[in-house]
């Protein structure tokens, strides 16, 4: 039972992470700690009516995702 529950872990966390592993030399692997990754433009409706586009942002934006489930 328990060799069942630890094989079923391991198959949702490779699910999880797309079962792909980083490749030496690949672009996120070649990457230099502490150096940032460009993030795809995108826009955001704000509660007064204005509208958040990030391409257009003047000063440097911190992203933060929250989930509740």
């Amino acid at each position: 039972m328990n060799r069942i529950a630890i094989v079923l872990l391991l198959a949702l966390g490779a699910a999880a992470c797309g079962g792909q592993a980083e490749q030496p030399g690949s672009a996120a692997g070649s990457r230099l700690a502490g150096q940032a990754e460009l993030a795809p433009d995108f826009s955001l409706s704000l509660d007064d009516g204005s509208r958040f586009v990030l391409s257009e942002a003047t000063s440097p934006t911190y992203l933060v995702f929250w989930a509740e489930w």
